[in-house]
């Protein structure tokens, strides 16, 4: 009989989302009527369950826990976008501001 001991230890390690991103598909100088596709990535353990996109800081839409959308941008103006990635720790990580200059349209008349 052998008087030998053997422990098991099981190491997790939770943390906030860190890193975390805000990519679009376009320039900082868009036109009204432009399509813009917003993606959110974070690195995160426990992974993300929740990506929260923000206009001006305004939660505009939670993009769940695919952390993308497609927005089309309708008036002229100046807007700064920014997303928030939660996850089951209760973390909450931020990307830095996205600041879209959206140019309106012009008229020809004869």
């Amino acid at each position: 009989m052998s008087d030998e001991r053997s422990d098991l230890f099981v190491l997790f390690f939770a943390d906030q989302p860190e890193n975390v991103r805000l990519i679009t598909n376009t320039t900082s100088k868009v036109c009204t009527g432009d399509v813009i596709n917003f993606t959110c990535t974070a690195e995160a353990s426990p992974p993300v369950h929740t990506y929260l996109l923000y206009e001006n800081d305004t939660v505009i839409k939670n993009m769940g826990i695919s952390g993308t959308w497609i927005k089309s941008l309708k008036k002229p103006g100046k807007f700064v976008f920014r997303c928030e990635a939660n996850n089951s720790i209760q973390g909450i990580g931020k990307s830095s501001n996205t600041t879209l200059t959206v140019d309106g349209g012009f008229e020809v008349s004869f």
